[in-house]
């Protein structure tokens, strides 16, 4: 805690802020590539993080990255047999996009629409 505690306090107060949308957070970080997931599963605990919040926005938000890592290793199984490799697909990106502005949606409603 000494060494990186003012950081945890930074981002306690970040995550107070989007109480309301923590799932939809979860699931962006999920995706995006910065951070590294085990960091967030090492600060979530620490950060007051609810665990059935945690559970579906893992859930959630690790599906679209596999889902590339599948079409990832079925390219490389389809290298084998063929000169193209063709991982960033169009269909790929706007699985990623699709998902990650779904989850973003709610977020712009409540930020437009606060209850």
């Amino acid at each position: 805690m000494h060494l990186i505690g003012d950081r945890i306090a930074s981002w306690n107060e970040q995550l107070i802020r989007h109480k309301k949308h923590m799932m939809n957070y979860l699931i962006v970080l999920r995706i995006a590539p910065f951070p590294p997931n085990w960091t967030v599963n090492l600060g979530a605990p620490h950060l007051g993080v609810p665990l059935s919040t945690f559970f579906w926005g893992t859930f959630i938000g690790v599906a679209p990255p596999s889902f590339l890592h599948v079409q990832a290793g079925a390219a490389i199984d389809r290298l084998s047999s063929s000169d193209e490799l063709v991982i960033l697909t169009p269909l790929n990106v706007a699985c990623l996009v699709g998902i990650a502005i779904a989850a973003l949606v709610p977020v712009a409603v409540r930020r437009y629409y606060p209850l």
